[in-house]
């Protein structure tokens, strides 16, 4: 791998700003963007089963499908947003997500 340093630098933006917009719901698209963007590079990178020796490939295969399936959550996100419990269904609505707030 050249450069793992530079590489782990620019990784770790992606990762806590994707996180924090996906478990807070603000900005929640962006931070799944990100999250994809992340994933399709670690998977195509490093757990590209169709590279190793048939020995190897049940070994890769399966953080493979693993990332597929995390690809295929922050894709909903991406297409659906955060949903209304969210910073950003909240401001959406103007509703601070209480029931008796709604009133």
């Amino acid at each position: 791998m050249p450069n793992p340093e530079i590489m782990y630098l620019g990784a770790v933006p992606f990762l806590l700003v994707g996180a924090v917009g996906v478990l807070l719901g603000y900005r929640a698209r962006f931070g799944a963007f990100l999250l994809i963007v992340f994933l399709v590079l670690v998977t195509w990178y490093f757990h590209a089963f169709w590279k190793r020796p048939e020995a190897e490939q049940q070994t890769e295969i399966i953080p493979f499908l693993h990332n597929l399936g995390l690809f295929g959550a922050f894709l909903m996100i991406l297409s659906n947003g955060a949903g209304p419990g969210s910073l950003d269904g909240r401001a959406e609505t103007g509703s601070s997500g209480r029931p008796d707030d709604d009133v």
